[in-house]
């Protein structure tokens, strides 16, 4: 069991991008940690989650105009944005490094629930700063869309945790395009898109893109939700399952909290407009 939790692929890590592209994370953070022996999972964690909600924060302060400032904040964003998501990307890598090199040094367990909270948060503040921002553009659409995304993009990895603690494996990018854009991978890469670039030549590209993940997000939810109801035998082992059962109350929470923040912003965004007429 303890090989397949230091692995970057097991029966429930099983995305074929996964299966690809794992020797790259693994040699990132094998040289991050000999370089920096001191660097914890948890530093890139929290390091990631600050990041984005920074990157979020500088794209909300663009005036909409075409202006060198702009420019600047958009690059500026975007960078720390990006930085952020491969911070996001090698955490886990590094907890196994760790956990290989000092067996019995963390808690692969509670680093699976920090990870699992922080991409949450980190989507979170993303679809805020979109809300905010197609506030400023007059975009009542726009702030709808970002804000539901912001309280549905919680329920893939709810219902991943859920068919999990009922000891049954999913496909973690989803099934087809729409599961990767309503898994983690996919809206990493839409969110930022979204952020950065609202609008491309009057066309509401963050409306789209919220209104096209927000979906994925509820489709990939209710077949990941169909797996778990399944009738057949489950091929989890009960330590994935007593794992999964720890996220799953876990991520309750956590959309829970999504969804409070999604109203409370609405609400105050509304508020302050108020005040102001």
């Amino acid at each position: 069991m303890m090989n397949e939790l230091l692995s970057s692929v097991t029966a429930t890590r099983n995305s074929e991008l996964r299966r690809i592209t794992a020797h790259i994370p693994r040699i990132l953070a094998r040289r991050l940690h000999d370089k920096f022996p001191d660097l914890t999972a948890d530093h890139l964690t929290f390091l990631g989650a600050i990041g984005t909600g920074i990157g979020g924060f500088i794209a909300t302060l663009r005036n909409g105009e075409n202006s060198p400032k702009n420019t600047k904040l958009t690059i500026t964003s975007g960078l720390v944005m990006v930085a952020s998501a491969g911070m996001d990307a090698l955490d886990g890598q590094l907890a196994r490094e760790m956990e290989q090199s000092n067996p019995g040094s963390g808690n692969l367990l509670a680093g699976q629930v920090k990870d699992a909270a922080s991409d949450s948060f980190q989507e979170l503040f993303l679809s805020i700063a979109r809300a905010i921002s197609a506030h400023k553009r007059g975009s009542k659409l726009g702030e709808i869309m970002a804000l539901v995304n912001g309280a549905t993009n919680s329920l893939s990895r709810l219902s991943r945790a859920f068919a999990e603690s009922r000891q049954k494996p999913v496909p973690e990018t989803g099934v087809g395009p729409v599961g990767i854009i309503g898994t983690r991978a996919g809206r990493a890469v839409l969110g930022i898109a979204a952020t950065l670039f609202p609008e491309v030549r009057e066309v509401p590209v963050q409306v789209a893109v919220d209104a096209l993940v927000t979906g994925a997000n509820i489709v990939t939810a209710l077949q990941r939700t169909e797996i778990a109801l399944d009738k057949s035998a489950p091929t989890l082992d009960e330590k994935t399952r007593q794992e999964a059962e720890i996220r799953f109350k876990a991520l309750l929470v956590i959309e829970a909290i999504s969804i409070g923040a999604a109203v409370i912003t609405y609400k105050l965004l509304h508020s302050h407009s108020n005040h102001r007429q």
